[in-house]
């Protein structure tokens, strides 16, 4: 993907209009004990798979080194795997097993609050 391209530009939108939603969502869900279902439960789903995603995408998105377009593939996925790929990997397990331990977990407040603090965390 090209970084000044209207594709990376829909990406990036869509990055902040997450972080945002989830900026305000997670301490509503914490402060209140609001229980993750719904429209919560969709959301949760929506954000695992799209961060998901951009992990994919990522490794793809071209970036301008030395003032030249960098397009090679390698050398694309390399410098993403040693700037944000760790950081950006813990982040989409957390969300996964978030979503994995919901469904293990019994519903009881102890439970669910741990949950709720593990998406702060986050």
């Amino acid at each position: 993907l090209h970084p000044d391209g209207w594709p990376r530009l829909a990406l990036d939108v869509m990055s902040v209009a997450l972080l945002l939603f989830d900026s305000v969502l997670v301490p509503y869900t914490i402060a209140w004990d609001v229980p993750i279902e719904g429209i919560l439960l969709g959301h949760a789903w929506l954000s695992a798979i799209f961060w998901s995603l951009d992990l994919c995408v990522n490794f793809v998105s071209s970036h301008i080194s030395n003032n030249r377009l960098e397009l090679d593939l390698s050398k694309v996925a390399r410098r993403y795997l040693t700037s944000w790929f760790l950081l950006d990997v813990t982040l989409v397990i957390a969300e996964w097993l978030t979503l994995c331990l919901r469904y293990m977990v019994e519903s009881d407040a102890a439970g669910t609050s741990s949950l709720r603090m593990s998406r702060l965390l986050k």
